[in-house]
């Protein structure tokens, strides 16, 4: 067992103790300076969890590359932590956010890491706490406006400081679409982020596709398309028609970036045609400002 591994493992067994704890404990004693030293331990614990299981991971892509195959066992490892951190973190918000000074900063920052980190569906449920401990102060603005940039993202709606991205397995890396690009800059620096540029110089070589020709608007839908074969190889070429005009072309790592107009885009159906002409119909479905479409030819 390689030494990250071996760490993982052995906080991950230190954590179903704190589980132990905080199903017995009476959490509404916070105020007594016993639980809170308890709660500050399990909480600092939890951060450090979150970010080794993180910093093995992109230790990992660094050497492999982003969605690497030989990345995957520390994927789910890694899921499987942040499970049991939310099982500690989200029992205790349950009764609410810890108010400041009562806990250290990083016990305060483990549970955003947590809710940040977490499904949708916890995402949306914290999402009003969350909001609370940011205008009490709890919260950073850079925090609070990554977490609104990654609830949005995951409902398929705009970004407006551009702190997420995503990756595929076949290379690609990219930001997904932002709503104002021409002061994305001016937002980033009012909440206390680096600019994009900055920014991207966090992954490797810099290279993360960000569409600036092109404005983002209400008129428009964007659709991010990935296409490959059952041997997980990216294909190039891949045309998109829609009403039987071509809109737009993957290039040679499967990727493909383009806007439609959202007016009637509901009754909109795509084609996904290769170049021996075998198909692949898909419908848009939601109220979305942006799909992101994965798609397999198996017989190519």
């Amino acid at each position: 067992m390689t030494r990250p591994e071996w760490s993982l493992t052995f906080h991950m067994n230190k954590m179903k103790w704190y589980i132990i704890f905080f199903c017995l404990a009476d959490i509404s004693a916070l105020a007594q300076t016993e639980s809170l030293t308890e709660v500050n331990k399990t909480l600092e614990a939890v951060h450090a969890v979150d970010q080794n299981a993180r910093s093995s991971l992109r230790s990992c892509e660094a050497r492999f590359g982003v969605s690497a195959t030989e990345c995957k066992p520390l994927v789910m490892k890694m899921d499987s932590l942040d499970s049991i951190n939310q099982e500690v973190v989200f029992q205790l918000l349950e009764k609410g956010w810890p108010n400041a000074g009562q806990i250290s900063e990083k016990a305060n920052d483990a549970i955003f890491l947590v809710v940040q980190h977490s499904s949708l569906e916890k995402q949306i449920k914290y999402s009003a706490v969350l909001k609370e401990a940011f205008v009490l102060g709890k919260v950073s603005p850079s925090k609070y406006a990554m977490f609104q940039d990654r609830l949005n993202v995951r409902q398929g709606k705009l970004q407006t400081y551009g702190s997420q991205t995503g990756a595929d397995q076949y290379g690609n890396v990219f930001f997904y679409p932002i709503h104002n690009i021409t002061r994305v800059d001016s937002a980033r620096r009012e909440v206390g982020l680096s600019s994009i540029d900055a920014y991207k110089l966090n992954f490797p070589g810099g290279n993360v596709y960000l569409d600036t020709a092109r404005h983002v608007s209400n008129a428009n839908i964007i659709l991010i398309v990935h296409v490959g074969n059952g041997k997980q190889q990216a294909l190039k070429g891949i045309k998109l028609f829609v009403q039987n005009e071509v809109i737009g072309e993957t290039d040679d790592k499967g990727f493909m970036y383009v806007l439609i107009p959202r007016e009637n885009y509901q009754d909109l159906s795509l084609k996904f045609v290769a170049n021996d002409q075998k198909q692949i119909r898909y419908a848009l479905k939601g109220d979305r400002d942006f799909f992101d479409i994965y798609l397999m030819f198996n017989t190519l």
